[in-house]
């Protein structure tokens, strides 16, 4: 009885705290928490065989839109993860694919390495462009309440006009049902930004999150449902001046 008084308290608390100060993160700006193969070295925390999709919409713009499909597939000798997506229309286009790679060197601990392969194409070049993007990733899974993560893209800096970044990240779990996310990024083009977040789960099976960068002060939120070995998620940012922008994604454990 009193755990669902707690629960019910909780959860008006962050209802309130939602509306006035939007004061969490949604998934796709997370990158050293996220677990869509941002960070290579979740494989190995999670032991999870995953596979998902997700579309990217910016500002409600189609020629905006990014797609993506991912399979995650950890093993007993070298957890191993691929990621396709692509972005935009007919006059640019963005496509990549990915190949990650983790293991754990303790029991804890794991390390992971994603390449990618991007090519570009736009009607402003005479020929399409393909580059190299690579990353670095650990995670650490201290115990049931805190997990920390640690990311580095473009550390060969050989893409072109993106500096190397650098995040930190970690979530704590005061109680079973919430989760508070703290990252902090770093590059030489942005410099330093903050996103803070908050989940919260109802019942088992929906969750609740709201979030904010402190880079452009735009406020965000989202919805989980979990479904046997399915979920799905949606989340939108509304940025004061160039809209909405959304996410829905849907991915199945195996």
């Amino acid at each position: 009885m009193y755990t669902n008084r707690l629960k019910i308290r909780i959860l008006l608390l962050f209802l309130v705290v939602s509306y006035l100060k939007s004061s969490a993160a949604e998934e796709w700006q997370m990158r050293a928490l996220s677990d869509e193969l941002l960070n290579p070295a979740q494989i190995a925390i999670t032991n999870q065989r995953e596979t998902g999709l997700s579309v990217f919409n910016r500002f409600q713009m189609s020629e905006l839109n990014t797609g993506c499909v991912y399979l995650k597939y950890p093993n007993h000798w070298l957890d191993v993860g691929a990621k396709v997506s692509a972005f935009g229309y007919e006059d640019y286009q963005l496509l990549s694919g990915q190949v990650s790679f983790a293991k754990k060197v303790f029991a804890n601990l794991a390390l992971g390495v994603h390449i990618a392969v991007v090519n570009e194409n736009s009607i402003l070049e005479e020929a399409s462009k393909t580059y190299f993007a690579s990353g670095l990733g650990a995670y650490w899974y201290w115990n049931e309440r805190f997990d920390w993560a640690f990311l580095v893209e473009n550390a060969l800096g050989n893409v072109p006009d993106e500096p190397v970044k650098w995040f930190v990240g970690c979530k704590y779990r005061p109680i079973e049902f919430a989760a508070v996310v703290l990252e902090g990024s770093y590059n030489q083009t942005s410099h330093f930004n903050l996103t803070i977040g908050l989940e919260y789960e109802i019942l088992g099976q929906f969750s609740l999150r709201s979030g904010m960068m402190t880079a452009t002060g735009t406020p965000n939120f989202g919805v989980g449902y979990r479904w046997k070995q399915w979920q799905v998620d949606i989340g939108f940012a509304l940025h004061p001046e160039l809209g909405t922008s959304s996410l829905i994604g849907i991915r199945r454990k195996f």
